[in-house]
């Protein structure tokens, strides 16, 4: 019988409370998608940046300025577009 209570109470919830356990959703994955990040894909992205580059298919740099400079390209997840 308590179980069925419980069940209830937490059925009935308010708008602040739904919207700190989203927040909390929101926050949750984000070490692991930081390791994922800095573990996989920047080198991932990195890699086939150099090949892409050495293959010709990247163009030049657009300015002298930039010229033997090097570039570095950065990873930006959706996780991190999102407004908070």
């Amino acid at each position: 019988m308590s179980a069925a209570i419980e069940r209830r109470q937490q059925a009935v919830r308010s708008a602040t409370e739904i919207a700190e356990r989203r927040d909390e959703k929101r926050v949750m994955p984000g070490p692991v998608l930081e390791r994922l990040r800095d573990d996989l894909l920047e080198p991932l992205i990195g890699r086939v940046f150099q090949v892409m580059a050495r293959a010709g298919h990247i163009p030049p740099p657009p300015s002298l300025m930039l010229d033997g400079l090097r570039l570095q390209p950065e990873y930006v997840s959706p996780m991190g577009l999102v407004p908070s």
